[in-house]
C-alpha cells in the first residue's frame, strides 16, 4: 500500500505530465484549437484524469504557464548569478537562454499565443517579465558599480540590449539555423562594447 507521501509524488509526475503534454498540444494546434481530448491522449491518459487536476482548459495553460516560467526563472537567476565579472554572467545567461530555447521550443509557441490568455494570466506573465527584467537591472547595476559598465549607462536601453541581442541570436540559432550549440563569446564581447 502506498503511503501518502508516495501518493503525493505520484500525483505531482502526473500534473507534471499532463502539463508537459498541454505545452506540445498547444504548440501545435494552438491555444483556441486544443482540446482536453488530446492532451489526454498525448499525456497517456483518459479526458477526465486531466479534469481530475484541472478544472478547465484555461486552469491547465496557466498552470503549464506557471511552471514555464517558473523554469525559466530558476534557470536565468542561476545563470545571473553563476561567475565573478559581468561578462562571465553574461555568457551564463546566454547559454541558460539557448538552451531553454532548444529544450522548449513549444513552451516559446505557447507564450507567444499571450493574447489567448485571461486578463490575470496575461497580467501574471508580464509580472513574471517585470521580475526578470530586475534580476538584469541588477547586473546591469552591479556591472555600473564594478566599473565594467559605463557609469553613465542608461539601465534600462542597456537591458532592451541584453535581452534584445541574446534573445534574437538564440531565435535564429534555434529556429533557423538549427544550431543545438552556439558560442556566445563574440556576440556577449560586442554587447559589451558598447555597454562599458
Amino acid at each position: 500500500m502506498r503511503g501518502e507521501g508516495e501518493k503525493m509524488a505520484v500525483s505531482e509526475i502526473k500534473k507534471h505530465e499532463i502539463i508537459e503534454a498541454a505545452i506540445k498540444v498547444c504548440a501545435e494546434q494552438g491555444f483556441e484549437r486544443a482540446k482536453v481530448r488530446d492532451i489526454a491522449r498525448t499525456a497517456g491518459i483518459g479526458k477526465g484524469t486531466v479534469y481530475e487536476y484541472f478544472a478547465s482548459k484555461e486552469e491547465l495553460f496557466t498552470e503549464a504557464l506557471r511552471f514555464s516560467i517558473a523554469r525559466l526563472g530558476e534557470g536565468m537567476e542561476n545563470a545571473l548569478t553563476s561567475g565573478v565579472t559581468i561578462r562571465e554572467k553574461l555568457l551564463a545567461y546566454a547559454r541558460f537562454h539557448h538552451q531553454f530555447l532548444s529544450e522548449q521550443i513549444d513552451t516559446m509557441v505557447l507564450f507567444a499565443q499571450f493574447n489567448f490568455f485571461s486578463e490575470a494570466t496575461r497580467r501574471f506573465l508580464m509580472e513574471q517579465q517585470g521580475i526578470i527584467f530586475r534580476q538584469l537591472a541588477e547586473l546591469v547595476r552591479q556591472g555600473v558599480g564594478s566599473g565594467e559598465l559605463r557609469a553613465d549607462l542608461d539601465a534600462e536601453a542597456a537591458i532592451l540590449v541584453i535581452v534584445g541581442t541574446i534573445g534574437l541570436h538564440s531565435a535564429k540559432k534555434v529556429l533557423i539555423d538549427g544550431d543545438t550549440a552556439a558560442d556566445y563569446a563574440a556576440l556577449v564581447d560586442t554587447v559589451l562594447s558598447g555597454l562599458s
